[in-house]
């Protein structure tokens, strides 16, 4: 486990601009993306997230994996979001921009 895993380590609300973490991926249609705190990641292994994940809907599947995380002690913290990606266009190579300090 991370040593600063329960570490908050940036909050909306002191500054007027705040700094924003992006990661860019390309996806394409049928791929599925999972979201979630380290109450579900933790108690759960990484091989039976992506089971549950292929076996639900999205909605289903977030459900069965706060079930799950329960079911393994999970107590703090149980959050999951889970995208289906339907359709999207192709990626289109774009820059960044980032707010100055």
């Amino acid at each position: 486990m991370h040593p600063k895993r329960s570490m908050l380590t940036r909050s909306l609300g002191r500054e007027l601009i705040v700094g924003i973490d992006v990661l860019s991926i390309e996806l394409r249609p049928g791929d599925v993306v999972v979201q979630c705190s380290d109450g579900v990641h933790v108690p759960i292994r990484e091989e039976e997230v992506a089971e549950l994940v292929v076996a639900h809907p999205p909605e289903a599947a977030c459900r069965a994996l706060v079930r799950r995380a329960r079911e393994e002690g999970g107590e703090d913290n149980l959050s999951v979001q889970v995208a289906a990606i339907v359709s999207c266009p192709a990626a289109v190579a774009r820059p960044w921009w980032r707010l100055g300090r």
